[in-house]
């Protein structure tokens, strides 16, 4: 009989290992739903909480958590099945219940339990008589994963803290210098760029509030490189383009399309926002894009950005002349989709139907072949299923394109596993990668027929 073996991730080897030397810590209340999920195993250590989890028809989950100090939701990566990693528990104070929910991609509960904590606390320390009753002087600088603060409370030796997002909240006792003034940086491990934060600060008599203010996290930067020359798309030039913007685009109406008598507005309408992450589709649909810029450079091909920032404002016949003044061999047009009905999975790809230009760029069959390479590869890489290719007139930025232009809507912000996983690093690589093969499955498409 031919023996079988599991091959176990490193993360999760180190988890188990260090598991055994810390002990696992009882859950009260476990439930499992062993159709799902087959064990947990929690353990609180240096930063928050070990977890090690077994799995195996999932790659991602999400787990829900709470205790009196912080809550949050974070989405964890597994291999094979085993998911293994630290549940960062940053402000959890003395001796607190941590309750937990373990969900799938769609949100569907599958374990839950309590895991007693025991952690430091800090002895609170009262206000002066006649200490601040306000702060004005509250500053907030933006990180990528944190938020950096400072201001003066003449009169208050600690302070209590609480800070506010979408993904994680939470509050701590925080310490004064001795003369009044505070400064520290709020760590944001499960926030995302560009999330909303707002901080209070509160005194520790009467929990009055001192001050407030909101500040986003920064966009985190991608750096473009060189194209690599010995790439099979050396030569090449896409323009990539990040669906939408922060600001809106309040511009004027154009021609529909090249030829037509018919006005409608150029500015982009209509962007989705995650059910789950409340993110904007223009942040992920830039986050995507740069992406798939580094690999179509790895890939040889020279790439044009519509856009690097959100704060800007860029109309869909802008987009379309950066591409044709940059005479680009390709224009992908990143966008995410937003359906009423939650369980939509289907991604899309769209070409122009009756543009001259798009007539000029290619007869719809070839049109058509292309499109269809592109969503096979996007499909490959990323799993994502259905998947159609739709020819519409709707569009105005592919319209107005010189050149093969597709505007793929690389998931659903409607549906909670879309939106989850379209925000992951880790997934967002997988979308890039689809998108970097799509092209070159499309120029190899090209140069074939021309060889014809």
């Amino acid at each position: 009989m031919r023996k079988r073996y599991i091959l176990i991730p490193t993360v999760a080897l180190i988890a188990l290992l260090s598991l055994a030397f810390v002990g696992i810590s009882e859950i009260n209340n476990l439930y499992l739903d062993k159709r799902f999920i087959q064990s947990v195993e929690l353990s609180p250590c240096v930063g928050g909480v070990q977890y090690t989890i077994w799995a195996p028809e999932y790659e991602y989950l999400s787990m829900t958590y709470s205790t009196r100090d912080e809550s949050g939701h974070m989405v964890m990566k597994g291999i094979n099945g085993l998911f293994g990693g630290i549940l960062p528990l940053r402000y959890t104070a003395g001796n607190k219940n941590l309750s937990f929910e373990i969900l799938t991609p769609m949100q569907r509960k599958i374990a839950s339990g309590k895991l007693p904590l025991s952690f430091p606390e800090v002895a609170k320390v009262l206000p002066q008589k006649g200490a601040a009753r306000k702060i004005s002087d509250l500053e907030l600088k933006a990180n990528v994963n944190s938020v950096s603060f400072s201001f003066s409370a003449p009169g208050h030796t600690q302070a209590v803290l609480s800070f506010r997002s979408v993904m994680q909240k939470g509050k701590t006792v925080i310490q004064s210098d001795g003369e009044g003034q505070f400064s520290g940086e709020i760590q944001l491990p499960l926030a995302y760029a560009s999330d909303l934060i707002t901080v209070k600060i509160h005194s520790l008599k009467n929990n009055s509030l001192l001050g407030e203010k909101a500040v986003r996290l920064a966009f985190a930067e991608f750096t473009l490189n060189e194209p690599n020359p010995q790439g099979p798309l050396w030569g090449v030039k896409v323009c990539m383009d990040p669906g939408h913007q922060a600001q809106s685009a309040n511009v004027k109406k154009v021609y529909h399309m090249p030829g037509s008598n018919k006005k409608v507005k150029g500015g982009s309408v209509g962007m989705a926002q995650g059910c789950v992450t409340l993110r904007k589709e223009s942040v992920v649909a830039l986050e995507i894009s740069y992406r798939a810029a580094i690999k179509l450079q790895a890939l040889g091909a020279e790439v044009i950005m519509t856009r690097t920032v959100e704060d800007t404002c860029v109309s869909n016949m802008e987009r379309a002349e950066i591409a044709n003044s940059n005479e680009a061999d390709y224009f992908i047009r990143v966008h995410l989709n937003m359906f009423e009905n939650k369980n939509t999975h289907a991604v899309y790809v769209y070409c122009p139907r009756n543009s001259p230009y798009a007539k000029e760029a290619a007869d719809k069959e070839t049109y058509n072949l292309l499109a269809e390479a592109l969503l096979e590869e996007y499909m490959l890489a990323t799993g994502a299923a259905p998947g159609y290719t739709r020819f519409s007139d709707k569009f105005v930025g592919n319209n107005w394109a010189k050149m093969p232009a597709f505007l793929v809507e690389t998931a659903n912000m409607s549906t909670p596993s879309d939106d989850l996983l379209s925000s992951q690093p880790s997934y967002q690589e997988k979308m890039a990668e689809g998108i970097a093969n799509g092209v070159l499955k499309m120029w190899q498409i090209t140069q074939n027929a021309g060889r014809d």
